[in-house]
């Protein structure tokens, strides 16, 4: 709790000797002055900075396009079906209420006992020859 007051009043001090010289105002001419450009030249940048964000969009829906087809390609070629993938503009119809199973009481392991596995191939093995 004391550093929470002590960077609060630290920092209200810093921002007002900031302010005191200067550099806290955010004005648009002193924006403009600092930058250098000025309205229309920020506004053309704004502009150029969409149309490359729209290009790099269109770009990577033409290489998923591109991706997916390769994508059915092998699922035809191996007699793969596709996943459904549920989208979140259509929500499937809820599923019926499952009846809990009773559950059983299995023990780890109990389909494979080495230690049992092995006597019962000794005592085959026994039978077979006729050992004691």
């Amino acid at each position: 709790m004391s550093s929470y007051i002590f960077k609060t009043v630290v920092g209200n001090e810093i921002n007002s000797v900031v302010k005191e010289f200067g550099f806290g105002n955010d004005s648009n001419e002193d924006t403009e002055v600092a930058s250098g450009m000025s309205t229309a030249e920020i506004m053309a940048e704004e502009k150029r900075h969409k149309a490359e964000a729209e290009e790099r969009k269109a770009r990577h829906a033409k290489v998923e396009h591109e991706r997916e087809e390769a994508r059915q390609k092998i699922r035809d070629k191996y007699n793969i079906k596709k996943k459904d993938e549920p989208t979140s503009s259509h929500k499937s119809p809820p599923e019926p209420a499952r009846v809990p199973t009773p559950v059983s009481h299995v023990t780890p392991n109990q389909g494979f006992d080495p230690v049992k596995m092995t006597t019962n191939a000794f005592n085959n093995l026994k039978a077979k020859f006729g050992w004691k």
